[in-house]
């Protein structure tokens, strides 16, 4: 676990999930042919649309999140060796995703090693990341891939939480949408539960043939 990688210049261990497309369940079936053909490298998931929203408490209630797409088999991102870089991760990681008319939903839980049974938490302040156990998401919510991603934010073990807009470059951090955050830990990891509202995105809520591109990470100290 403690493998260190590179995402945006910043040196960090931690667990990678491939980028993939999140394909909202308005999507047509028949997907354009393009797009099967990325599908290989940039798997294509279905996010369901549901008409009673979570209650964002940090505690993953099954029956609020039973019907949620679910992202597994993280992989290890690990630039600085051979050892383990490319490999499933030992320690089990699970990414729930759904939606609304308002908002879309992403939640998580993790399990910790026994021989580190608890997350490190370090920041307690809006934007405060690094030296920590955290939940990154990358997403860019304009319709067709692009490279790189438009949005990051994410959270520590303690309800804590950051945002940032990669597109303003030098002034990430100016990006300050209004969205909910709340973790839980519990003996053998930890779990959190997320809000973004569309409106933060900048952009409405999802149609038919919108696909976002998702990207998330796991950060284990």
């Amino acid at each position: 676990a403690n493998r260190r990688g590179t995402i945006h210049e910043e040196q960090i261990p931690g667990y990678l999930a491939p980028p993939m497309r999140a394909g909202f369940q308005s999507c047509p079936d028949h997907l354009p042919r393009q797009l099967l053909e990325e599908s290989e490298r940039y798997p294509v998931i279905t996010v369901p649309l549901i008409t009673k929203a979570p209650v964002i408490n940090g505690t993953l209630n099954e029956d609020e999140w039973a019907g949620a797409s679910v992202i597994r088999d993280l992989i290890y991102d690990a630039t600085n060796t051979t050892q383990r870089s490319g490999l499933g991760a030992r320690h089990r990681s699970r990414y729930f995703l759904q939606y609304d008319s308002e908002a879309i939903y992403i939640a998580a839980r993790y399990e910790m090693p026994t021989w580190h049974p608890w997350p490190v938490i370090k920041h307690h302040f809006h934007n405060g990341t690094g030296g920590e156990d955290t939940v990154d998401i990358f997403m860019n919510p304009f319709g067709k891939f692009r490279g790189g991603e438009k949005y990051h934010f994410g959270g520590n073990a303690a309800s804590n939480y950051f945002d940032r807009d990669l597109s303003l470059h030098g002034n990430v951090y100016q990006w300050n949408p209004k969205w909910e955050y709340k973790s839980h830990v519990f003996r053998g990891g930890w779990e959190c539960e997320a809000r973004m509202p569309f409106k933060g995105l900048d952009t409405p809520p999802p149609k038919s043939n919108r696909l976002d591109r998702h990207h998330v990470q796991e950060i284990l100290r």
